[in-house]
């Protein structure tokens, strides 16, 4: 099976040759190539990127006869080729498919200011994206998220803090080796393919089956690591009972409804397991239970020589900071980039922007490697309190490290963050 062949079959419309804005470095056959797949396309202009040639242009999708109401759309040709790899337009906020509209509104992003336009991803034999951009401002703090989701509302990105000038260019199609295509649609033949991503250290392929986002990792030898499938907050259906029963034992559990996300895991090296992310009275909690039921320490989804590879401005990051760190693991979590490592016999999680931007990195710690200046102070001002010696975190920014740690003073639960040279940054209570 071919991974991006064919076309999703929507039309074009303007009154101007594809020709219109053109560069000399730009092959005839693209401009042949764009002027049959958009015949009246208008204002048409021309760049180059990489590999492809890139149009921009105006264009109705809904109507290829219509010269108003049109739509600054983009498309990617190869320059080799001219293959067409991909299009991009926009459209208002209320022609987005119903199920999309209704998963954004049932969002917790739907209290945030949202973009009244939409963009709509097409790219050969892959399903059709409906990217929606939202922001809030808390104080003088920014943040903005894309939402990506599937004609039938699966969120399958997130992503906070996006490139401002995003063009989607990470999203353009790439061909892995023949045997993983064929490896995922064995086992998922109704597999739609989201995202390809060839790495130094093997592919990732992003997919929907099922009904539900999922992922797989090969090797750079094409052997499969792992898949992992992301399953509805709240479809408890999938989970087995023994599983549910041993996730309602771990300490951290209070109810379903503080069940934030779950996932499943087929691997290579560490078998199946479940990940249940649970919302705590601080922060969110991991919890990993094998299919026989046994709650666990996280896994390693991959072995050791199959490290998974990252961006070079992540690595650049691992390197400076964490030298000699192993990458485990990468994935999105609540629109950043969780990036898990291994250094100095401590696993530590890296979290990235949108744009790459490191943003922190936490890790637990024993009581006992806590810095004396940390430990002097925490004594001295809460020496009458509580204090939890088995749930210390680290947390280092590009600003600043501290400490945390979970403290009680009658009957009020607080989380003292304490800098390293044993000074105080700040409580918060529960």
């Amino acid at each position: 099976m071919a991974l991006f062949g064919g076309m999703l079959g929507w039309t074009s419309c303007s009154n101007e040759s594809g020709n219109s804005g053109g560069t000399s470095s730009i092959p005839e056959t693209v401009y042949q190539a764009f002027d049959a797949k958009y015949p009246n396309a208008r204002q048409v202009s021309w760049k180059t990127k990489g590999a492809y040639a890139v149009a921009t242009f105006y264009w109705d999708p809904a109507n290829a006869d219509a010269v108003s109401n049109t739509s600054k759309s983009s498309a990617w040709f190869t320059l080799t080729g001219a293959e067409w790899g991909m299009s991009a337009y926009e459209i208002p906020f209320s022609l987005l498919p119903d199920t999309v509209q209704k998963a954004f509104l049932a969002s917790p992003y739907a209290a945030w200011e949202y973009d009244r336009e939409a963009d709509v991803l097409c790219r050969p034999n892959a399903d059709t994206l409906y990217v929606i951009e939202a922001e809030q401002q808390v104080g003088t703090t920014e943040t903005s998220v894309d939402l990506y989701y599937t004609a039938n509302a699966i969120l399958v990105k997130e992503i906070i803090d996006a490139d401002i000038d995003e063009d989607y260019s990470g999203m353009l199609p790439q061909k892995p080796a023949s045997s993983v295509t064929d490896w995922i649609f064995e086992r998922y033949p109704d597999a739609r393919l989201i995202d390809v991503e060839l790495e130094d250290g093997g592919t990732e392929v992003e997919f929907v089956a099922n009904g539900n986002k999922m992922e797989s990792f090969f090797t750079a030898a094409s052997a499969w690591v792992y898949t992992k499938t992301d399953f509805s907050r709240k479809d408890f259906t999938k989970v087995p009972p023994i599983v549910l029963a041993a996730l309602k034992r771990s300490e951290h559990y209070v109810s379903l409804e503080y069940v934030d996300d779950l996932s499943y895991y087929e691997t290579a090296a560490s078998g199946n397991y479940y990940c249940f992310e649970l919302e705590t009275r601080y922060d969110d909690v991991d919890v990993y239970i094998t299919e026989a039921g046994e709650i666990v320490d996280r896994p390693n989804p991959g072995t050791d020589e199959d490290q998974v590879s990252v961006a070079e401005a992540i690595q650049k990051v691992i390197d400076e900071r964490y030298p000699k760190a192993v990458v485990w693991e990468k994935e999105y979590d609540d629109g950043y980039l969780e990036v898990t490592v291994q250094h100095d016999g401590i696993r530590k999680e890296l979290y990235f922007n949108g744009q790459n931007e490191w943003i922190r990195t936490t890790w637990e710690i024993a009581y006992s490697q806590v810095p004396g200046d940390v430990i002097g102070f925490i004594n001295s001002a809460y020496g009458d309190c509580k204090i939890e010696h088995d749930e210390i975190e680290v947390v280092d920014t590009p600003a600043a490290l501290w400490y945390e740690f979970e403290v009680e003073r009658n009957d009020r639960e607080l989380k003292v963050q304490v800098y390293a040279d044993g000074t105080l940054k700040g409580e918060r209570a529960d």
